[in-house]
């Protein structure tokens, strides 16, 4: 069976006059993840400040084909900006994972994926 994997690769964030920026590198793979930016709340386990960025993957039915997921980095990043406090990376399976921003406040948030040659950026 071959295996085809996406990566999230740095997690970098920023301080900006009137909001606080998180920036996702997802380096060019063979399978771009799906993804989904939210909210998430009390019915989450979580509290409702919470941002929850989830990577993932669909294979076609049939396929000989698995995405694995692959991420290198820390599973909880401290943040010292004046909204975003904490990142953690849970893995949910081998080729999904999500992300949570605790956020001090909620706020609303604009997420854009910005496509590149050899890196997309997820930014929130």
């Amino acid at each position: 069976m071959s295996r085809d994997y996406f990566a999230l690769g740095t997690i970098r964030t920023g301080g900006h006059p009137g909001f606080d920026r998180v920036v996702f590198d997802l380096p060019g793979r063979l399978v771009k993840p799906n993804i989904g930016v939210w909210y998430a709340g009390p019915m989450d386990g979580y509290p409702p400040t919470t941002v929850m960025a989830r990577f993932w993957t669909f294979m076609s039915a049939g396929s000989d084909r698995s995405a694995v997921a692959s991420y290198g980095g820390p599973r909880s990043i401290r943040v010292a900006l004046p909204n975003v406090r904490m990142i953690a990376v849970k893995w949910l399976n081998l080729s999904n994972l999500d992300v949570m921003i605790s956020a001090r406040v909620q706020h609303g948030y604009r997420a854009l994926l910005i496509r590149g040659d050899s890196v997309n950026r997820l930014v929130i």
